[in-house]
């Protein structure tokens, strides 16, 4: 009776070894992946506030030309009043 208790025990504790262990493998492969999802929202962060900066450089751009563009245009339309009198 006793040598029947002493193996139910040894293959619990073999079983609870291998459970360990595929649960240590999980938790590394888990570890692993969540360190690479990190990576990867750096990189987007870094993505993204290069889009914002780059956007907002265009933008300043582009009021600089739309600015020039209609200094251009505003002599044109006072000659064109003063023709039209």
């Amino acid at each position: 009776m006793e040598n029947k208790a002493l193996q139910r025990l040894e293959e619990g504790v073999r079983r609870l070894a291998a459970q360990h262990g595929q649960t240590a493998t999980r938790a590394g492969q888990l570890a692993a992946a969540l360190a690479k999802s990190r990576e990867e929202i750096e990189k987007l962060k870094a993505a993204n506030f290069r889009f914002k900066t780059d956007r907002a450089e265009m933008r300043k751009k582009l009021d600089a030309i739309i600015r020039r563009v209609d200094r251009l245009s505003e002599p044109a339309e006072e000659q064109d009043s003063d023709a039209r009198d």
